[in-house]
């Protein structure tokens, strides 16, 4: 596991998405030799969020932050919201709420990228009032959630 997995999931299992981390620990299990001091960690807290925390945020504090490639924690993040809007058909409402979620908890929230992320939903309220085009609006929004470009 990378610093750059370990917040990713860190912030996934603080919105609620504990089954990220734990499908993740499960394949490294079966395909890691040795395994990795993370991993055995992990696969010892067992369905203690609090435990799973501390070892994530004892691995990340183990990172100089300056060296923590935060356009790659992008990256995993906006793959993750794709899949759920996708795949999972996740309502906009429920999708633009978690984005803000996540981007307040990054610390960076008016920073980009983590900026769109944090005002998308407050834009789709916006739209669904009329205050501005829904069309608009979604041509925004598949622009960021395909491509990751910023408002």
């Amino acid at each position: 596991m990378t610093v750059e997995e370990a917040v990713y999931y860190k912030y996934l299992l603080l919105c609620g998405y504990a089954g990220e981390l734990e499908e993740y620990v499960d394949r490294a299990l079966e395909e890691e030799d040795p395994l990795s001091n993370i991993i055995l960690e992990l696969s010892t807290c067992g369905s203690s969020h609090n435990r799973i925390l501390e070892v994530l945020n004892s691995f990340i504090l183990s990172i100089p932050k300056e060296q923590i490639d935060q356009s790659r924690i992008f990256s995993l993040i906006l793959d993750f919201l794709r899949r759920l809007y996708k795949e999972e058909n996740m309502l906009m409402d429920k999708l633009t709420d978690l984005m803000y979620r996540i981007s307040v908890l990054t610390e960076d929230a008016w920073e980009e990228p983590w900026h769109t992320m944090n005002i998308m939903g407050d834009l789709y309220n916006e739209a669904q009032i009329g205050f501005i085009c829904m069309d608009s609006y979604m041509e925004t929004f598949h622009r960021f959630i395909n491509e990751g470009l910023c408002i």
